[in-house]
């Protein structure tokens, strides 16, 4: 197999893959709540997702191009890059950053694993907590579904940060539940005051209404 039938290969791989999460990224950002009242309160990881969706889009875009070259636009390309000194065998194609997006897409996948984009809903009628999560491998999208008989604690604290000689604080709120699972509920953004937000204070005691749980908030 000559290289570029390689490189017709290996651009078809990748344009295909991207080509199949680009609408799975985009449906899993624009999804509805689990029910008419539910509550969206958190949302972690958008950002990251955000740019995943992105780098696809490349992707999509420069690895098509890579399919649609013939395999003579392939080797003046190599033969353009490399210069006229060099041999046109095509075993050491000067394309890493078109090796180096691959590799990205890669790395961003394995990522996701362990870095969910994931969203928490409070339904106060249904008295549940719904913990969705999307990863681009394995499991794709999972829903978490808790009800307020099974939260034991609702836990409140701090989490300081020293940046240009000053404290920031963020808040960061979530329920025990009965079994033993930690489940975050929501994070404030970074400030200056460390004071307890007013929004985990009335989520937590809305929660703890309807379940009995105990509150402990720092």
């Amino acid at each position: 197999m000559s290289w570029p039938t390689g490189i017709h290969i290996f651009s078809g791989a990748v344009a295909l893959w991207s080509a199949v999460q680009i609408p799975y990224l985009a449906i899993t950002r624009l999804m509805s709540s689990p029910s008419s009242s539910a509550e969206l309160v958190s949302t972690h990881n958008d950002g990251v997702y955000t740019s995943f969706l992105v780098l696809h889009c490349i992707a999509l875009v420069v690895f098509g191009v890579g399919v649609y070259l013939s395999g003579d636009v392939w080797r003046r390309i190599n033969k353009n890059l490399r210069g006229k000194g060099g041999d046109d065998d095509g075993r050491v194609l000067p394309g890493a950053l078109y090796f180096g997006l691959a590799l990205g897409i890669f790395i961003i996948s394995l990522v996701s694993i362990w870095a969910p984009r994931y969203e928490v809903f409070v339904d106060l009628s249904a008295e549940s907590i719904v913990k969705r999560e999307a990863r681009i491998l394995v499991s794709g999208v999972t829903q978490q579904n808790i009800s307020f008989g099974e939260v034991a604690t609702i836990a409140g604290e701090r989490e300081r940060l020293r940046y240009d000689n000053r404290y920031r604080y963020r808040y960061i709120l979530s329920v025990l539940t009965q079994d033993g699972r930690w489940i975050e509920l929501w994070r404030s953004p970074w400030n200056t005051t460390g004071a307890i937000p007013s929004k985990a204070t009335s989520l937590a005691n809305a929660i703890a209404e309807k379940s009995g749980a105990r509150m402990d908030l720092r």
